[in-house]
């Protein structure tokens, strides 16, 4: 899911700012005070990985493999293009294996 949707108009006449629902200030500064981090094994692609306390409601932030076996520099790959929450408590990569490598996994916790 994508973060709450701040509309061009945001504030005029504060509208927007009090209350609740989409777009409202609540709700947005309630969705990025869940920032959420959790490290866990990786899994073959298309398998999935668990993380405690996803829901397929949350917003992926960012997913980072790490490969401490990489060379200096090189053991960092960003998988969040092809990474989705698949089921409450779940998340898989698409194409690439993280099998055997730490996967970071930083998101918006929206409950």
């Amino acid at each position: 899911m994508a973060l709450e949707t701040i509309k061009a108009t945001f504030g005029r006449g504060l509208k927007d700012v009090f209350g609740t629902g989409s777009g409202k200030l609540r709700n947005i500064l309630k969705e990025l005070q869940g920032l959420k981090i959790t490290r866990v094994a990786g899994a073959a692609a298309d398998t999935n990985i668990a993380v405690t306390g996803i829901a397929t409601t949350d917003t992926l932030l960012s997913v980072l493999v790490i490969d401490t076996a990489a060379a200096a520099g090189s053991g960092i790959t960003d998988l969040t293009s092809e990474t989705a929450i698949t089921s409450a408590g779940n998340i898989q990569h698409d194409t690439t294996s993280s099998s055997g490598k730490d996967v970071l996994v930083f998101w918006y916790d929206k409950a």
